[in-house]
């Protein structure tokens, strides 16, 4: 027979493999598991509004329906953010006082909110308030560094770098919304679940009148407060009127264990239908907010250009399909930041998209994670032979700054690197073999050239990656090659690697 104590450890156990699975997808080098967090709720309704799938509707629903029966176990269990929560109150050993708040018209108002811009075609809502792209940011600013510590502790053989090499993001991104999230939980648990968070606020309408609820005994309960004590959410008032809400229980299961007197049960309930209480001043004005939010969502969004975020001149990872409307979709959760191979990929913050930058690396020739992973739609997902075609950007060279001309240096490490064979090197007058392009309409823009000069990148390298507003497919280089050789009648070169010859 199950004790009362079997439920909240059942809990726990599929709520640490959760969040176990959830730190793989953030985690370098182990992206194989990141088919996991296609499960989650934000991820997928936001994603809806940005590439319609069945599959996303299929997630959306099916989580919807387990909510209306079961309750918001999402939230304690699938949620990365609501389980770091849990872990971090766990190290609370010096309050354990009882909350009290509700906080219902702040919760819809800012669900309302949220929504109406997500639907608009702006995700700036999400980026703020989405659970896991909260919890991605400190994931990969804090966790990941140490799995990957970790990994090479064990592998050295193997070693991985961080996707995170700037001292200030780390500071402002990891260890600032740790700590923000870490005060709030010490000081009012579960408040951002409560009053704050839109997933939570959307299943929370679905687990009101769940099939089976969470209700208390008003005959056997003795208003002892043991049950409200151990509530996160401060969904139980015992003082007052011995009640409990289903609506802002996370279903933790925390109470059941500690009421003595048998006065909590979790089972089928009775359905009872009831008016709303919100007053109509209150729907009026809600509705008003939520109508200003589309409206300004569809005036401001960055495809517009009275948008304030700054999308211009940068290079945005391939299948965005703009920089604008790359900007209007992406969370910034930072899953591909920490799953890029070229560890290109970076987040400066400051109303900026994630964007790459081509210092310490390349965007990977045989390389689609970035578009295979996004969890929201921003970057459209794309197999290995259309990410090969996807043009990011747009290299130039400025000839007066190569190496060859400015030092008599024999060098051509951009010809080389060039994956397309749009960049390469012929012979001058005077004997010096310079880089030229064949055929832009060849080039990617992956910053292959761009990072192998050697010329310092002040202020520009002498082969640099300019952005695109658009992103464009590039002519194929074997159809390309192969014309080139037709109309000069030469012979196919022999293949032996499977790739074109040039």
């Amino acid at each position: 027979m199950f004790s009362k104590k079997t439920p909240r450890r059942l809990r726990i156990a599929f709520a640490a493999v959760s969040f176990i699975l959830t730190l793989t997808a953030f985690a370098k080098g182990y992206n194989i598991l990141c088919g996991w967090f296609s499960l989650q709720f934000g991820a997928a309704f936001a994603k809806l509004f940005a590439a319609f799938s069945f599959p996303l509707l299929t997630i959306v629903v099916s989580t919807v329906i387990f909510t209306f029966f079961l309750g918001r176990f999402y939230c304690s269990v699938m949620c990365p953010l609501g389980i770091l929560q849990d872990i971090i109150s766990s190290f609370n050993f010096f309050s354990k006082k009882t909350v009290v708040y509700n906080f219902k018209k702040t919760r819809y108002l800012t669900a309302a909110v949220s929504i109406a811009l997500l639907v608009s075609g702006w995700a700036l809502a999400f980026t703020v308030l989405d659970p896991y792209s909260n919890f991605g940011r400190i994931a990969v600013s804090l966790f990941n560094p140490f799995i990957i510590f970790v990994h090479n502790l064990i592998l050295p053989l193997q070693p991985m770098s961080s996707p995170v090499n700037d001292l200030r993001f780390l500071l402002a991104s990891g260890i600032l919304h740790l700590a923000v999230l870490s005060f709030i939980v010490f000081k009012w648990k579960r408040l951002f679940c409560v009053a704050i968070c839109p997933v939570g606020t959307v299943l929370g309408l679905f687990s009101k009148k769940s099939f089976f609820s969470l209700s208390i005994d008003k005959n056997k309960c003795v208003s002892c407060g043991q049950c409200a004590q151990v509530c996160p959410s401060a969904a139980i008032d015992v003082k007052n009127e011995k009640s409990l809400s289903n609506e802002t229980c996370v279903r933790c299961m925390n109470c059941l264990p500690v009421c003595k007197f048998n006065a909590l049960t979790f089972a089928r309930q009775k359905p009872e239908f009831s008016e709303t209480d919100l007053a109509k001043r209150d729907f009026l004005a809600g509705g008003a907010l939520t109508a200003v939010a589309f409206a300004g969502g569809l005036t401001f969004k960055p495809s517009s250009k009275a948008s304030p975020i700054n999308a211009e001149n940068l290079i945005v990872p391939p299948g965005a399909g703009s920089q604008r409307r790359f900007a209007s979709k992406c969370t910034s959760c930072l899953v591909c930041v920490a799953n890029c191979k070229g560890g290109v990929l970076k987040f400066a913050g400051k109303h900026k998209p994630v964007y790459l930058e081509f210092d310490k690396g390349f965007c990977e020739y045989n390389c689609n994670n970035c578009s295979s992973i996004c969890p929201t739609g921003a970057l459209e997902k794309m197999s290995i032979e259309e990410k090969r075609l996807c043009k990011i950007g747009l290299a130039d060279i400025e000839i007066d700054r190569c190496v060859t001309v400015t030092n008599g240096t024999e060098c051509g490490a951009c010809a080389e690197q060039c994956p397309t064979g749009a960049l390469q090197m012929r012979d001058t007058e005077n004997g010096a073999r310079l880089p030229y392009f064949i055929s832009k309409e060849l080039c990617i823009g992956c910053g292959g050239c761009e990072n192998a000069c050697p010329v310092k990148p002040e202020p520009k390298r002498a082969v640099f990656v300019n952005p695109i507003p658009l992103q464009l497919k590039a002519e194929k280089a074997d159809e390309f090659f192969r014309k080139i050789r037709a109309e000069t009648k030469q012979p196919e070169p022999r293949q032996e690697n499977g790739e074109w010859g040039f």
